[in-house]
């Protein structure tokens, strides 16, 4: 399920749509599930993460533009990625930390896209950045795994 989101957040992150509305679930989800302190810890990091990331943007909102239906859906799967991200992080750990990741994610998420318009790239840059980046990721984890279960087997 993971490796769908993060294929959709491929797509959908450099649209920039939703962002927010994800960040707030992912906070939402961590008050829920983690409690008081990770939930604020998450909301302060998150919180940091917005103010300095959208300073570095130009914004400019254009009211008469329509929304199309490949925007809708990369709203839906931008808000439910912080989701998916922020349980993949409490499945593994729940101290202070992992309130720290989720912040971090919740907070990058919604600046992404802002950031990704207010630059010179197009949106087919955009996305091929964002592949290189998941490749990248997911070739560093697949070389972890390996290392990990070939030296330190489970149980």
């Amino acid at each position: 399920m993971l490796i769908i989101m993060a294929i959709a957040g491929i797509w959908s992150l450099p649209i920039g749509f939703g962002g927010i509305i994800g960040a707030v679930v992912a906070i939402v989800y961590t008050f829920a599930t983690e409690g008081t302190n990770t939930g604020l810890i998450a909301l302060v990091v998150a919180a940091a993460t917005i103010w300095l990331g959208f300073q570095e943007t130009d914004t400019e909102k254009d009211a008469d533009r329509r929304i199309t239906w490949q925007e809708w859906l990369a709203l839906v799967v931008t808000a439910i990625a912080p989701l998916g991200l922020a349980a993949a992080v409490f499945r593994f750990t729940s101290d202070i930390m992992s309130g720290a990741i989720v912040g971090i994610i919740a907070g990058a998420v919604t600046v992404i896209g802002a950031q990704i318009k207010s630059s010179a790239l197009t949106r087919k840059q955009a996305w091929q950045l964002f592949t290189a980046l998941a490749i990248a990721s997911l070739a560093i984890g697949f070389i972890y795994g390996i290392f990990t279960y070939r030296y330190l087997p489970p149980g």
